[in-house]
């Protein structure tokens, strides 16, 4: 019964570090950095994103911006271009009147998948 629970266990780590491995590399464009710039009532938003994968990607990415009551109230995309494996792009939205805007989603967008969505 002991070698039963100890091969169990093994399976389960294994698994595990097998999951953290994929999870990690699902995703090889990463955003490393993003901070809201204000100017009076004007907001931007200036960041970094880095590709962590294995081939060069072309990189757009869509920011949208939140109210302190999470509405949206704007949203933006922002075509970065190609960026190279181990890369850094930094990124900066257009300026923007928005005093209420304190809050902010970015989302990485690599194109259309194989499927065609």
């Amino acid at each position: 019964m002991r070698k039963a629970s100890i091969a169990i266990l093994a399976g389960a780590l294994g698994f595990g570090a097998l999951v953290l491995y994929l999870l990690s590399h699902a995703e090889p464009i990463e955003v490393i950095e993003g901070r809201l710039v204000r100017n009076g009532t004007v907001v931007s938003l200036q960041g970094k994103v880095r590709n962590s994968g294995e081939e060069p990607a072309n990189v757009s990415i869509e920011v949208q911006w939140f109210d302190s009551r999470g509405r949206a109230i704007a949203a933006e995309t922002l075509d970065l271009g190609r960026v190279d494996v181990r890369a850094v792009a930094q990124f900066s939205t257009r300026p923007r009147d928005a005093a209420s805007a304190n809050r902010y989603t970015i989302r990485v967008d690599r194109g259309k998948n194989p499927y065609g969505n």
